[in-house]
């Protein structure tokens, strides 16, 4: 097992692959909160027995898997191989060794193979509540934002650690969902453990070290030879976000990315200091999505697992809002960090104009959090992810309402209004939304929603609602010559709402309207072809006053065929201007 040749690779890879999409689908089908089973908050992967990743699922949230290496890891440093027994399984959900904030909790099992540690079944999984605030939008530490739980046994040879169970049930809102989803969690890494078994079993390996390996050095291999086709260079961006810290000073992203040979160097120098708002991003974090962006530009279809981030540094500043300093407030963290591919798009446009994407109105993440009591008196915490527009690119238009670069769905509206006291009134594409351009923008949605009404003799049915938006005051950014998406508004009964982090009291009666934001578009709208133009009106996507004012395409009527010589002549003389 030394060399494994590539056509045996090809079939192990493959076969890893597999069982950790079996993982992740048998996470989801058995979790009990719609954050996991509806919107896909989670991960899984399978490791070798030093702590190195061997596969991920297809689908899966990147900031998780990114993360997991070092989780992994740490386990081990607190656990070593010879004090584990079979039936054993670690969790934390320290956000400096996971994934940023508490709600995502990491649940390992080990793997034994003729009485050796062969490897560990992993999932990680955001929990609807792990107490604190309710998605707190303006804590001040990591203390206010619920229960923090250090690499410890969550189970000791098959044995229930009864007293951490008790703790976190005395902790939670929700125990019965919480618990749930740690069963839902341990029934993934049981039949990760089974499958890897079996794989084990049929090509007669005591170990999967060498699988790693392989898998690894190959993944790096591919990534060192796209950044060996890239020029040497350094290069630089500046981007002021909507955020701003506690003495109202704007937030700022300084990142350098420098190209040397089959190497790469991302430095966040200059960036704002860590604020007291839950904003700030811890290291692995950070290194996640900038690696995931470099990822995505140079090599999309490498299945992601250690060996993409190895030819990668990412450094940010000590006590930086991307290398937060212990006990800074994160649970907001995805605000900031999923900003991170787009920023890295920037800095690296210079280089690779035509991989680029313009900018995207899911970025940052819309996330939701619904609180409060039932008109039957019965609590309720509900989270969902609302999407904007993607931006577009070469060749091709964004898509609408899609997430951008969490990898995540929302909540259909039957299933949010079963999960929590709501009405929607109103749930539709914003048409002209997606920005302009050779390559159209997907659209933003608009939703409006108002708590239900209070039944007879029970309480009101009043709801507090905590989330963070983007693009309120500007839309996503168009690219080459594209133009911006529209921005973003939230109004709660017609007052705009201009901050981007903030918790709503809402009651009966009450009506928050939400306008996500669309994708930019990409290259100059008057090369767009008309008979596009056309099809984007018939959709419903581009409105006939923009098809002509912004594509100079005249069109005959609604439904109707193009004008192609008033379109000749009227683009004329649009250039001409």
């Amino acid at each position: 097992m030394r060399n494994i040749d590539p056509i045996n690779l090809e079939i192990y890879w493959a076969r890893v692959i597999a069982i950790a999409n079996e993982m992740m689908e048998t996470l989801i089908r058995t979790s009990f909160s719609t954050v996991i089973r509806v919107n896909r908050d989670c991960s899984a992967a399978i490791f070798d027995h030093t702590g190195r990743m061997l596969a991920q699922p297809s689908h899966s949230a990147p900031g998780h898997v990114g993360c997991m290496p070092g989780v992994v890891r740490r386990i081990l440093e607190r656990f070593p191989a010879g004090s584990i027994r079979p039936g054993d399984a670690f969790v934390t959900n320290d956000p400096w060794i996971g994934a940023g904030h508490s709600p995502d909790i990491y649940i390992a099992s080990p793997v034994f193979r003729r009485e050796r540690l062969a490897g560990f079944a992993c999932t990680v999984a955001h929990h609807i509540d792990i107490g604190g605030r309710v998605g707190p939008t303006d804590s001040q530490d990591v203390f206010e934002e619920g229960l923090l739980i250090p690499p410890m046994r969550l189970y000791s040879a098959g044995e229930r650690n009864e007293i951490l169970f008790q703790v976190m049930e005395a902790n939670v809102r929700l125990p019965h969902i919480v618990l749930g989803d740690f069963d839902a969690q341990m029934a993934s890494n049981r039949l990760g453990a089974e499958r890897l078994i079996e794989f084990a079993e049929d090509y007669d390996l005591d170990d999967f070290g060498a699988v790693a390996q392989a898998i690894t050095d190959a993944t790096e291999r591919a990534m060192r030879a796209a950044i060996r086709a890239l020029p040497d260079g350094r290069f630089e961006v500046v981007q002021n976000l909507e955020l701003r810290d506690e003495n109202n000073e704007t937030v700022t992203v300084r990142l350098s990315a420098e190209i040397a040979g089959d190497g790469m160097i991302f430095d966040y120098a200059g960036s704002s200091p860590q604020i007291r708002r839950p904003i700030n991003c811890v290291m692995n974090y950070t290194m996640s999505y900038t690696v995931l962006g470099l990822k995505m530009l140079l090599a999309p279809e490498l299945p992601y697992n250690e060996g993409t981030q190895l030819p990668v540094t990412v450094r940010a500043p000590d006590a930086s809002i991307l290398n937060a300093r212990r006990p800074a407030a994160v649970w907001r963290r995805a605000v900031l960090g999923m900003q991170l591919p787009e920023i890295v798009f920037r800095v690296l446009a210079p280089v690779v104009p035509d991989r680029i994407i313009a900018g995207c109105g899911s970025s940052p993440m819309w996330l939701w959090l619904l609180s409060g009591w039932r008109p039957d008196g019965k609590r309720f915490v509900f989270q969902t992810h609302f999407m904007g527009g993607m931006g577009a690119g070469q060749g091709h238009d964004g898509l609408s309402t899609a997430a951008f670069p969490y990898n995540m769905t929302d909540s259909p509206v039957e299933i949010f209004e079963n999960g929590c006291p709501v009405i929607v009134h109103r749930r539709e594409l914003i048409r002209d939304s997606g920005g302009h351009g050779k390559f159209r923008g997907g659209l933003g949605q608009e939703i409006i929603m108002s708590p239900a009404p209070p039944k007879l003799g029970r309480i009101e049915g009043a709801l507090t609602a905590s989330f963070s938006t983007g693009h309120l005051h500007a839309g996503p950014a168009g690219a080459q010559g594209g133009h911006a998406g529209a921005r973003a508004e939230v109004a709660l009964n017609n007052e705009p709402v201009t901050n981007p982090l903030v918790t709503l009291r809402m009651n009966a009666g009450d009506r928050l309207t939400i306008r996500l934001p669309g994708g930019g578009g990409f290259d100059a709208p008057l090369d767009r072809a008309p008979e596009a133009v056309r099809g984007d009106v018939l959709a419903g996507f581009v409105s006939p006053e923009a098809a002509k004012s912004v594509y100079g395409v005249v069109l005959t009527g609604p439904g109707s065929a193009v004008d192609t010589a008033a379109t000749t002549a009227l683009r004329e003389r649009m250039r001409d201007n």
